[in-house]
């Protein structure tokens, strides 16, 4: 207690502190810079020591290809390499992101900057000790993003009958069972569609794999356009064009009357 450790270190707060920031902050004072100038210490430590390593991995294993297992916990993973292909270079550097800075501190300071708008994200996921590949994740974010786009789309579309509930059920069933993703479930269901609705059109036409009236090898248009059509409303398109409304109707037999009364004065 009467030695030059800090009493955080015993469990103990010290004297007139009354909050964990506070404590925090005297804390940091007291141990970062020395924690910093280890670390510096060790990263000049890691260069040489890794130059002494690259050279053995060549001289024994060479052209040889070795496995070994990297990262901790759920991110564990093996890695092939070749000693010889893999170290191009031997000079390197080894750095700390944020020498001396606990990793509460580092977090927090990376969110404030990039809401100040004065660090990019992906600079801060490089530097986030959380985050081991920065440009997976990037990816990642992007994906999830756009997924939950296109599930407010398609419950919109669902919502409005734009699709068929039939189709709806053939995916819900895809993702809930674990068969496929969102977005494969989708692709597969559009495809199915577009070759019922291709079939459906064969059928019209009277000749299965030809449509009536067609050169051999050659697809009837209006099948095709009647496909494409089933294609889109199945995939959760548009909805096919209707027909005209009420006030449309009226105009159109307004316009008739007059046209007859025109043709009786002639």
């Amino acid at each position: 207690m009467t030695s030059g450790i800090p009493q955080e270190f015993g469990g103990e707060s010290g004297t007139n502190i009354r909050t964990g920031r506070r404590g925090d902050a005297v804390l940091s004072a007291l141990i970062d810079y020395p924690v910093a100038e280890a670390q510096e210490t060790f990263a000049f430590s890691l260069e040489e020591e890794n130059e002494i390593a690259i050279n053995l991995a060549k001289r024994i294993d060479g052209n040889t290809p070795r496995t070994i297992y990297v990262g901790t916990g759920n991110s564990r993973k093996p890695v092939t390499y070749k000693a010889s292909e893999s170290f191009e270079q031997i000079e390197h550097v080894v750095s700390y992101p944020a020498a001396g800075s606990d990793i509460n501190s580092l977090v927090i300071g990376l969110g404030q900057r990039v809401g100040l708008g004065t660090m990019s994200i992906q600079t801060a996921q490089t530097l986030d000790p959380f985050i081991d590949n920065p440009e997976q994740e990037h990816d990642q974010i992007i994906s999830e993003g756009l997924e939950k786009a296109l599930v407010s789309g398609i419950q919109q579309q669902a919502a409005t009958g734009a699709i068929p509930p039939l189709t709806l059920s053939k995916v819900m069933n895809l993702v809930k069972n674990d068969k496929l993703e969102l977005a494969e479930a989708i692709a597969k269901v559009t495809e199915e569609a577009a070759k019922e609705a291709a079939k459906a059109a064969e059928a019209q036409a009277g000749l299965p794999g030809e449509a009536a009236g067609a050169m051999p090898g050659e697809q009837d248009p209006m099948a095709a356009l009647g496909a494409g059509a089933t294609m889109q409303s199945m995939a959760g398109g548009q909805p096919p064009i209707s027909g005209p409304n009420p006030s449309q109707q009226n105009l159109g037999q307004l316009l008739n009357t007059l046209r007859k009364g025109s043709r009786s004065v002639a």
